[in-house]
């Protein structure tokens, strides 16, 4: 079980809100922003090699960002990879719930 699965199964869904998921989220960008300013930084010359290493680091990062916002301009879901192989997972559709409380506000 990789860690990612061990902190899904962590918490029961009735007590992860959608404020949990927004904050999360919040924190996920704002930890991927510092990671991208620490690379510009670590590796801020204009050489080759400081060149190689930003395309090598930042590569990956990019091309992710380029796949979920092709999915959103085309309105499709976002697919998930898998972090040990890195082939998509195909995504599921699955039936609309209702929700058992009050709605949040997006």
């Amino acid at each position: 079980m990789t860690a990612f699965e061990a902190a899904l199964r962590k918490s029961p869904p009735s007590e992860i809100t959608w404020g949990k998921v927004k904050a999360a989220g919040a924190e996920a960008q704002e930890r991927l922003a510092e990671l991208v300013a620490k690379i510009a930084g670590m590796f801020n010359l204009r050489t080759p090699e400081h060149a190689t290493a930003r395309a090598a680091l930042l590569g990956p990062i990019m091309f992710q960002n380029d796949r979920v916002a092709q999915a959103r301009k085309f309105r499709r879901p976002v697919v998930d990879v898998d972090p040990n192989s890195g082939n998509d997972v195909p995504v599921t559709p699955t039936e609309p719930t209702t929700p058992s409380g009050p709605t949040q506000p997006s």
